[in-house]
C-alpha cells in the first residue's frame, strides 16, 4: 500500500492507496483511531485482492483518538 498525497481544500491530505489493475474504486473510511491501523489496512489489501483499488484517507490529518486516553 503506497502513501500518497492528495489535494484537499485549503491543505494536503494524507491517504494510503492500494491498487492493482482496477477498474472500480472505493474510498474507504477508518474508525476513530485513524488509517494507520492494521486492521483497515488488512481490509483494504482483501478489497485490492479483489479487484478494487482503494483510497484510505487520514480524515484525522495523523491525530486520530488514543485508546489510553481518558474521555
Amino acid at each position: 500500500m503506497a502513501e500518497v498525497t492528495c489535494p484537499g481544500e485549503n491543505q494536503l491530505v494524507n491517504a494510503c492507496l492500494a491498487k492493482s489493475s482496477f477498474s472500480k474504486g472505493i474510498i474507504l473510511f477508518h474508525d476513530i483511531f485513524g488509517y494507520r491501523l492494521f486492521e483497515i489496512r488488512i481490509i483494504a489489501d482483501l478489497l485490492m485482492a479483489a479487484g478494487y483499488g482503494v483510497l484510505l484517507p487520514d480524515l484525522y490529518r495523523a491525530n486520530p483518538w488514543h485508546s489510553r486516553e481518558t474521555l
